[in-house]
């Protein structure tokens, strides 16, 4: 942890003095930048990358159950798409982590993600609750 003896003192105060000054100037560059950003494309743009993560790690977390022998796989191999974008290489990889993607999905792999944007999409479509101060207040 360069606690111990003997350990350089002056460059931990370094490093704190300039941890301390990023972070500030970061601070600066947000407070600065907030004028221009659009909130409701903001959100819209981070929902959509944090379900694609999600389904990531629903399809990661279904592979593992297949895996370890707990899910049936139900049918092997339905396609193969590794001649355009093999899980393997490096950016079938990343696409792979942060969307779920497999070259060669089993069944159930399949019907773990259609189950989840359906179940997704029906919940996001649904007309929002209001809250129940409201109903009193307008009444």
């Amino acid at each position: 942890l360069g606690l111990e003896r003997g350990a350089a003192g002056p460059s931990i105060a370094a490093a704190v003095v300039l941890r301390r000054g990023l972070a500030l100037a970061t601070a600066w560059a947000v407070s600065k930048g907030v004028r221009f950003l659009n909130y409701r494309v903001f959100f819209r743009v981070t929902e959509v990358i944090l379900l694609f993560s999600a389904a990531g790690l629903l399809v990661g977390g279904v592979s593992g159950l297949v895996a370890m022998d707990v899910l049936p796989a139900l049918v092997g191999t339905l396609w193969n798409t590794s001649a355009i974008l093999d899980s393997g290489s490096r950016a079938g990889s990343i696409v792979a982590a942060l969307t779920g993607y497999r070259s060669q999905p089993s069944l159930i792999l399949v019907l773990a993600y259609a189950a989840f944007w359906a179940i997704t999409l029906m919940l996001l479509k649904r007309p929002a609750a209001r809250p129940a101060g409201s109903a009193r207040a307008a009444a």
